[in-house]
């Protein structure tokens, strides 16, 4: 019998910094934004970063974060932003990035704004001549808000295509706050599952280390509570 594949979703560690920067951001995919080590470290830091691990190959094999934003007394706060999504060529078409989202932008809201009726907003970017994280998003719960241009002063896009006026152009997609209800119910059904399904059928093991009090019940609690005052 062959043994299932074990994997681990949790917040990225101080020992995971190097491995996330060489595995994603170091020399990035065309759509990636390269980041720094430092930057890296930062957002691992501020409890930012997520990760899914083979656990038998003990190896990170996918990587997101939700960047909360900074709040200023009388401005209005910047959106929070989902990003940095990777997934290891061979573990892809398993659904791991989906879960991961989920999971972190699950926790996101359960730690910042959880059941207000309008949160504050969560947005991600995709460069506009990329069509793969398009339907993931969708699913997430994103709807598309607006087209982008990348300021030239911004860092970590000079690798990315150009347009014909030599602008790096972007998709912005906003999360719905009605989606909200949705994403607890996924999600806790993931952490009392324990297991998602493959494109091929293969089912993986997946363990879930999330911060004190997000349950499985808690999340359910929230997706009622959200559905009763909708």
């Amino acid at each position: 019998m062959t043994r299932r594949k074990r994997f681990r979703v949790e917040p990225a560690s101080e020992q995971d910094i190097r491995e996330i920067h060489t595995l994603v951001f170091e020399n990035p995919e065309k759509h990636i934004r390269r980041l720094e080590i430092d930057k890296v470290e930062q957002l691992v830091d501020e409890g930012l970063f997520w990760v899914i691990r083979d656990v038998r190959q003990r190896r990170i094999v996918g990587v997101c974060y939700v960047k909360v934003p900074y709040t200023e007394a009388g401005k209005p706060p910047d959106p929070a932003e989902y990003g940095g999504a990777f997934v290891d060529r061979g573990y892809r078409r398993r659904g791991f990035g989906e879960v991961l989202a989920k999971v972190a932008i699950a926790h996101y809201f359960w730690d910042n704004d959880p059941d207000s009726p309008e949160p504050l907003p969560l947005v991600a970017h995709v460069h506009t001549n990329n069509p793969k994280p398009r339907t993931i998003l969708s699913n997430l719960g994103f709807e598309f808000d607006k087209n982008v241009v990348v300021p030239d002063e911004a860092s970590g896009f000079e690798h990315m295509p150009k347009d014909e006026d030599g602008m790096v152009r972007g998709d912005e997609f906003k999360f719905k706050p009605d989606e909200r209800s949705s994403l607890y119910r996924t999600v806790a059904r993931l952490l009392n599952d324990l297991e998602i399904q493959a494109e091929d059928g293969s089912i993986s093991e997946i363990e879930f280390i999330v911060g004190p009090g997000l349950s499985s019940e808690a999340l359910l609690e929230l997706a009622e509570q959200l559905e009763s005052n909708g």
